[in-house]
């Protein structure tokens, strides 16, 4: 399925684009090219000029050093912050707010800092989960278990990639219903926010990914790693409305479904909101049909559709890259390290396995 690029996605190039460039600011001679190489001969040149830079592009090996890893974890960081803020902001002025307005604008913000989440728990791991000091009140009046707010970000321990990927899934269920029914690629007024669409997609995609991310230990390869047959979602059958409109209890209606049942429930949650493939003339089966014609020049005859015996796409060979790394153990791939600066700061930080220091 293809879906517009909305603003919502803007801020993953930027840090994208800060991982890759961020290095062109330090001007160490050991990033430079060599200024006194020699440059008599064309195989010199080339060797020199271009084949170098393959160097940094095939056989990069990022470590906790990296200023650049640092400036993403601190931005995610920031963000995750900021949304703390927000939510503590709310409550504060709820009296201000209608019941409906409140419940919007909090949903909103948990969905934009579950997604950050999200992001940090794809690079690094295992990560610090902070609450708004609302939040953390209520789960330590609940549970008798002291947990991290907005007040005390540089001092949390770390969760397991498991839970954090748990709480975010939850973060964002919860949020869904509460959101606005809306394309945000359209313009308008939902144009680049996160809408039911953006958490439908968000989902398919973590339960979708669910084998790696309920696996705590990458290092153990692909045999020991739980299977998606085996990891349970319960998922809202109810549409939005029926759900905060207090709707009959066979509404309200849920049940449990497997990881790869689950990302199925949710991609057709997106086929229903309107989303899909966009339509092309030249390459629709009737209309290209219509060009073609038979050696002796006759109008081709279409027959029945069939399925093609083979299908190719690319993103299919990212998949199985990304896979294979899985299930070979390559532990200096499959997450970025903590970066030292955050290490030195918080003492409750742990590296990630594969990258203690030797």
């Amino acid at each position: 399925m293809v879906m517009k690029i909305s603003r919502i996605c803007i801020w993953v190039l930027m840090l994208g684009t800060v991982m890759v460039f961020s290095s062109c600011a330090n001007e160490h001679p050991k990033e430079q090219l060599d200024g006194n190489a020699m440059y008599g001969s064309a195989s010199e040149i080339y060797n020199h000029t271009v084949s170098s830079l393959y160097q940094d592009i095939d056989f990069v090996e990022h470590s906790e050093e990296d200023d650049s890893l640092y400036a993403v974890w601190s931005h995610l960081y920031q963000v995750i912050g900021k949304a703390n803020q927000s939510l503590d902001i709310i409550d504060y002025k709820s009296d201000l707010l209608s019941v409906n307005q409140k419940d919007q604008f909090k949903a909103e913000v948990r969905a934009i800092r579950a997604m950050m989440y999200y992001e940090a728990m794809e690079l690094f791991g295992r990560i610090p989960v902070i609450l708004s000091s609302g939040e953390a009140a209520i789960y330590e009046a609940a549970s008798g278990i002291a947990v991290a707010s907005l007040t005390d970000v540089n001092l949390c321990a770390q969760s397991e990639r498991s839970e954090v990927f748990r709480f975010i899934f939850s973060e964002l269920q919860q949020a869904l219903p509460y959101l606005p029914n809306e394309h945000s690629a359209n313009a308008g007024v939902y144009e680049g926010r996160i809408t039911q669409p953006v958490i439908n997609f968000l989902l398919a995609k973590l339960a979708f990914n669910a084998e790696i991310y309920t696996f705590d230990d990458w290092t153990r390869g692909y045999k020991k790693r739980p299977k998606g047959k085996k990891i349970h979602f319960v998922v809202q059958t109810a549409d939005g409305a029926s759900l905060l409109n207090g709707g009959t209890a066979g509404e309200n209606r849920s049940k449990e479904l497997n990881a790869w049942e689950t990302c199925i429930f949710y991609c057709d949650k997106l086929a229903a909101e309107g989303y899909g493939l966009e339509e092309n003339e030249i390459f629709d089966s009737s209309t290209y049909a219509r060009l073609l014609r038979e050696n002796g020049g006759s109008h081709l005859v279409e027959t029945e559709h069939l399925k093609p015996l083979f299908r190719f796409c690319y993103l299919d060979v990212l998949l199985m890259k990304e896979k294979a790394k899985v299930c070979k153990g390559d532990k200096a791939s499959i997450l970025f390290p903590i970066p030292q600066k955050c290490l030195d700061l918080n003492p409750k930080l742990v590296q990630n396995k594969g990258y203690e220091k030797r």
